[in-house]
């Protein structure tokens, strides 16, 4: 495995990314085929939570899928929105453009996020051609555009239960003084349209944190302009599970959360085709 740092810098911010790129095995796809996928740990935009981050690369990459950590701009790193999305697509254009070294398919790049995470995730998938990048983003922004996304116990909406801390530490403000239009804007299920890729959504129906009712509204979104998706909301289980295993939680080795297969679907996700209308 090759193990790397690049520094991404928007705005005079600093984002980290680290590449984990493990070797082509005799027998496994070649050069060119492998699928690649963009780490967004959560932490509410106040943090960046560890057990989401490297674990998680770790578990893609013994699947044969190079994987990619972002550390990108939370509070109180200056203004975070846009600045943390611009970041996130800048590193989806820095894996595509060395697509050949890396031995991934260019078109075949997801980003993946939990909860805070998992909204800077979606807005990958929804915002990548708003006009609210002009000023951080150049050249052909189809080149910034993921082609999938995987969004763990995701934050997404500013209207269905809102995780207010999330949009507070996004965009600076108290939840109460934002727009209505600021409010659409950063629900991630009103923004979906014929510009986003296909989704896999997973969370947990006790999961009082970010409430399930956030992946319910974008797979509801993401019916109604005909974007396929695959959607899991399983019965049992905390917010910020990651693995759901003896790895990221308390449980003993063998004692998995019954989500913990959400990985092993989420990698099967990546080697799907699509045909988005």
């Amino acid at each position: 495995m090759i193990f790397s740092k690049t520094a991404i810098k928007i705005d005079g911010h600093s984002a980290t990314l680290d590449s984990f790129i493990p070797n082509v095995t005799n027998g496994f796809l070649g050069n060119g085929s492998r699928p690649a996928v963009i780490i967004l740990p959560g932490g509410g935009y106040a943090g960046l939570a560890d057990h989401e981050a490297d674990p998680i690369a770790l578990k893609f990459c013994s699947e044969g899928v190079p994987a990619f950590v972002l550390y990108y701009a939370v509070k109180p790193d200056g203004k975070i929105f846009p600045v943390a999305l611009a970041q996130a697509l800048t590193a989806v254009k820095y894996v595509r453009e060395r697509s050949e070294e890396f031995g991934i398919d260019p078109n075949n790049i997801a980003t993946l996020g939990f909860s805070a995470g998992g909204h800077l995730c979606a807005t990958t998938g929804t915002l990548w051609n708003s006009p609210v990048l002009d000023k951080y983003l150049d050249g052909d922004r189809n080149a910034y555009r993921p082609d999938k996304m995987i969004l763990c116990y995701p934050v997404i909406s500013a209207g269905s239960t809102p995780h207010i801390g999330s949009f507070e530490n996004l965009t600076g403000k108290s939840f109460d003084s934002l727009t209505d239009d600021e409010k659409l804007l950063l629900s991630t299920e009103k923004q979906v349209g014929s510009h986003t890729p296909p989704a896999f959504i997973w969370s947990t129906a006790e999961d009082t944190g970010v409430p399930p009712l956030n992946s319910i509204v974008m797979a509801k979104a993401l019916t109604e302009n005909h974007i396929p998706f695959e959607l899991h909301i399983y019965p049992h289980g905390y917010h910020g599970l990651s693995l759901g295993t003896h790895v990221t939680t308390p449980a003993t080795f063998g004692n998995n959360y019954g989500c913990a297969d959400w990985s092993d679907k989420a990698i099967a996700f990546m080697f799907d085709k699509f045909e988005v209308k």
